[in-house]
């Protein structure tokens, strides 16, 4: 067998593992290191979900988190999104190559967490309407995400006309930017790392993560 046939083999097998464990979908050409990595990361979710309680968590991710990869393509050429990954329309996660980053697989939980997002609000997307779960984190802490519209879009102003009672830290910027955003961000890392997280929303999402079974 030829270098050529083997990466192939080895590319489709990787793929077949992660669509029987995840329901992930990979379409286009992705290196073997790129679906490796893929693989890696969805272990670590598990990891990281087995430690709620009652929680299986490859049928979790299956059902919340299923999602076909894509890179950007011409879309990623677009000014707004240039060097970005995002997620288009609802559960497509258009992703940058991030196997060589010491932070991919939490950035690739972060766009998972607008897949679910996604996944709990109506027919249209909810990072662009509102309707899911991020409406509800920024309601429950006291803000009015309504006035974010759509809900991806960054604002300069966020905290003052959307969540002025409690905000993300200087260093954590990001979450400080969109509805949408703000509860990515709150999902990756009140699973990951969660005193980076304001107190309201790791007090939120640990309660929304234990009762969404």
């Amino acid at each position: 067998m030829n270098d050529a046939l083997a990466e192939d083999t080895t590319a489709e097998r990787l793929k077949e593992a992660l669509w029987d464990r995840y329901h992930w979908a990979v379409g286009g050409n992705w290196s073997v290191a790129a679906l490796e990595h893929l693989l890696k990361t969805g272990a670590w979710l598990e990891t990281l979900l087995a430690q709620l309680p009652r929680r299986e968590p490859q049928a979790w991710i299956r059902r919340y988190l299923k999602a076909t990869f894509i890179r950007p393509g011409w879309m990623g050429q677009l000014t707004p999104l240039k060097g970005k990954s995002f997620v288009f329309p609802k559960s497509q996660v258009r992703l940058q190559p991030v196997e060589d980053l010491s932070q991919g697989s939490a950035h690739i939980v972060h766009e998972l967490g607008h897949v679910l997002d996604n996944a709990l609000g109506g027919a249209l997307p909810a990072t662009f309407v509102g309707g899911g779960a991020a409406d509800r984190m920024v309601a429950a802490v006291g803000g009015k995400p309504e006035r974010c519209v759509p809900r991806f879009v960054p604002m300069s102003d966020y905290v003052e006309k959307v969540t002025p009672l409690e905000s993300w830290l200087p260093r954590e910027a990001y979450g400080n930017t969109c509805v949408a955003e703000d509860f990515a961000e709150a999902f990756v890392w009140t699973l990951t790392n969660p005193q980076r997280v304001p107190t309201g929303r790791r007090a939120w999402m640990e309660t929304f993560l234990k009762v969404l079974e």
